[in-house]
């Protein structure tokens, strides 16, 4: 009772073999089949009855197996999941900067990469690979298109500050920002790593943009 059944058989000799299914909840099961035979299942006696005309045959139902319904489930969502920020930009700039203070007074070098004397590209990366372990190009074209560009009221230290010094518009020199103002770079021969002013009159008309590598 309450189940669904499906009941398939085949009726023999072969030339007047049919097969006939049908599904019912009824107790007794009654079904007519194209062919016009009336099939009855008795679930009490487990009989299947074939009637066709006058003749009525009588099978033994081995097994009948309950339909199963198809389950269908509701999709399930689930919210995207907002990953927390891995570093701490602020903190990695502000060791970035305490690194290029601590260079102060190092000689330039031309090709000088630290730890004991610097030109300006070797300077940036040094300092960037002692908070990261990672190796930055040497090359000012590379730094320069490195990171995120940074506005200059949002400057915070550790980001790289870049200005044109022959051409207008071109990354030519760079220095590590340090706050208040100041950056920290290695310039030339006849000066050591040393902190300078971009509100300079030099450094101001010549400032081109920051950029910011965590």
């Amino acid at each position: 009772p309450n189940s669904a059944y499906q009941i398939s058989f085949t009726l023999e000799p072969a030339d007047t073999s049919d097969s006939v299914q049908f599904v019912s909840s009824d107790s007794n099961v009654v079904a007519v089949d194209p062919s016009g035979m009336i099939i009855t299942y008795n679930e009490g006696s487990a009989v299947i009855t074939v009637s066709c005309g006058n003749a009525t045959v009588d099978f033994n139902v081995m097994c009948v197996a309950p339909v199963t319904e198809p389950v269908t489930t509701e999709p399930v969502t689930t919210e995207p999941e907002t990953e927390a920020p891995s570093i701490d930009a602020k903190a990695l700039g502000q060791q970035m900067a305490d690194i290029a203070v601590a260079q102060i007074g190092k000689p330039y070098a031309f090709g000088g990469a630290g730890p004991d004397a610097f030109d300006t590209s070797g300077f940036i990366a040094y300092c960037y690979e002692q908070v990261t372990g990672e190796v930055l190009s040497r090359y000012t074209y590379d730094q320069a298109r490195t990171g995120t560009r940074v506005d200059y009221e949002d400057l915070q230290p550790g980001d790289v500050v870049f200005f044109w010094t022959e051409n207008p518009g071109t990354a030519e020199y760079q220095g590590i920002y340090i706050g208040d103002g100041k950056f920290v770079a290695a310039r030339n021969p006849e000066k050591p790593v040393s902190e300078r002013s971009i509100t300079n009159e030099y450094f101001a008309e010549r400032y081109l943009y920051a950029c910011r590598y965590w």
